[in-house]
């Protein structure tokens, strides 16, 4: 339960830094709440979703990469909310945070707050949004969060460390490790998810690149020119990019696959007029072919070079270290990150 106290109640030591006296400790935020230090984040962050949706609307009306897309859409979209996330995150925090032995007094810019060491049953650090600003998280006897402290203060890692150290000591014991277990079960359920999903993308990628790179190996000595056949010409939903449907005909009589490729538009407008069009076959594999000529490529580089075996690679063995760090909390460990060294302890 939250305590309302009176403004008498706190007694704040300094305004600058942290001080110390009788076993009482007094944390103030690094830069006063009207700085620029939630204002000009959400200044750049709206800016950024704009960005973004004008990106997206110029990918509507023009030919653009997957590649490409994402970096004027997804991009900025994502920067927007990150950047946003943090100034609201810093908006919200406290003005100033006092620890004693009775328990966490924390001051806000609309109310001041009190909770007893007791009712604060354990605290977990995890990241504002999609932000890298930390944040440390308490909760009670319910598993609730309480409180969130971003931060926002000098001497933050000594205000995370009192913190714990008080629960450690004064908090109910019980509802702590109660917590706990079910977050680490909750974490092991996500690196299980994340490791299949991770895994999948990696192999995905992986076998994407080798397919692509053994076609664009056969189509470099290809000189078997032949005819094949229009199946339909159309124009993409962005109502720009001209597309052909063609297959080729196979010496057997039996037919290629259809390939759907982008043309130059005045080439585009000459094939309405042919029933045939010029194509470059592989003597190896009649599914492996391209048009003469007025084929725009696709421009995706990460698909046409060897980067994206090592992309796949990369995620590949995350998803492993992500399969490994699941088994260890399915087990009942937990695995925690203490001054920038990890440690696995028994929950």
């Amino acid at each position: 339960m939250t305590d309302f106290i009176e403004d008498d109640d706190v007694e704040f030591i300094s305004e600058d830094e942290v001080e110390e006296a009788d076993d009482c400790f007094e944390f103030h935020r690094k830069k006063p709440l009207s700085s620029s230090a939630s204002i000009v984040p959400l200044v750049f962050g709206i800016l950024a979703i704009l960005v973004g949706i004008f990106g997206f609307a110029i990918a509507l009306v023009t030919s653009t990469s997957q590649f490409t897309m994402h970096m004027m859409t997804t991009v900025p979209f994502l920067a927007g909310i990150a950047m946003i996330s943090s100034a609201l995150a810093n908006r919200k925090a406290p003005q100033s945070i006092a620890i004693d032995a009775a328990g966490l007094r924390i001051r806000s810019a609309t109310s001041d707050q009190f909770f007893e060491w007791k009712q604060i049953a354990w605290s977990r650090s995890d990241n504002v949004g999609m932000t890298p600003q930390r944040q440390l998280q308490l909760l009670g006897s319910n598993g609730r969060v309480l409180v969130k402290l971003p931060d926002v203060f000098a001497n933050f890692d000594k205000l995370e460390r009192l913190i714990r150290e008080r629960i450690g000591s004064s908090g109910d014991v019980a509802a702590s490790e109660l917590i706990r277990r079910k977050a680490s079960r909750k974490n092991a359920w996500i690196c299980t998810f994340s490791s299949l999903l991770l895994g999948a993308a990696g192999v995905f990628i992986i076998i994407e690149t080798k397919a692509n790179m053994h076609r664009i190996a056969l189509l470099e000595g290809a000189t078997n020119d032949v005819e094949g056949v229009t199946d339909e010409l159309l124009t993409a939903p962005n109502g720009v990019t001209r597309r052909l449907r063609y297959h080729v005909e196979g010496e057997n009589g039996v037919p290629s696959e259809i390939h759907n490729v982008e043309v130059e538009p005045a080439y585009w407008e000459q094939l309405h007029k042919v029933q045939h069009v010029p194509v470059v076959v592989s003597t190896e594999d009649i599914n492996v072919s391209r048009l003469a000529y007025g084929e725009i490529a696709d421009d995706e580089p990460l698909e046409r070079s060897p980067v994206g075996y090592l992309m796949g690679g990369v995620a590949a063995v995350i998803a492993v270290v992500l399969s490994v760090a699941a088994v260890v909390l399915f087990l009942g460990y937990e695995i925690t990150n203490e001054n920038g060294r990890i440690q696995v302890q028994r929950v």
